[in-house]
């Protein structure tokens, strides 16, 4: 025989010491997107459920209804994405999983940064004036926008770029 219970002070209950607990159950299923959704409608349908007199539920298996409310509601939505990600488009991709990827393996991209780093070092001990000139250029400015930032001749800003080349270069 079910143990009787008030179905809203039950409910104010369950929803109040396990709606966190619940959402974290549902997170750890593997939902992210509509998250709040599932718990919320995991919740809706236990009430529903809980005023259903000719099936009712013991008192001592509500919190076990509710998370398998919640589950069946995961397994749904994964169901359902699965069906949208294997939507035929109906186009022939073969040309394109035959070009090779030329992308920088991890290694040659950390090397490139380890070089960049020390460019920016060795920048960093030129004279002020070489330094100006060829940060601005490592920012992306041009060298007409340099020359103006630095108030010299298109002529000087030359002089001093190969100035720092040479200085690195020698040094």
């Amino acid at each position: 025989m079910p143990t009787q219970y008030n179905k809203d002070e039950t409910f104010e209950g369950l929803y109040n010491t396990r709606a966190e607990h619940l959402r974290r159950y549902v997170r750890s299923q593997g939902a992210i997107v509509n998250l709040d959704d599932i718990v919320q409608e995991a919740f809706a349908r236990l009430y529903d459920r809980m005023g259903n007199d000719a099936k009712p539920i013991e008192r001592e298996r509500l919190v076990a209804y509710l998370y398998t409310i919640a589950r069946n509601l995961v397994l749904d939505q994964h169901r359902q994405n699965n069906r949208a990600t294997q939507i035929q488009t109906g186009v022939d991709d073969t040309l394109l999983q035959s070009i090779p990827d030329t992308g920088l393996l991890p290694e040659e991209v950390y090397a490139e940064k380890e070089l960049f780093e020390e460019f920016v070092d060795a920048v960093a001990n030129l004279p002020e004036k070489e330094a100006k000139a060829v940060k601005g250029l490592l920012e992306g400015k041009t060298f007409e926008i340099v020359a103006l930032e630095t108030h010299i001749q298109m002529p000087a800003l030359k002089y001093r770029l190969r100035k720092a080349k040479n200085l690195l270069k020698n040094g």
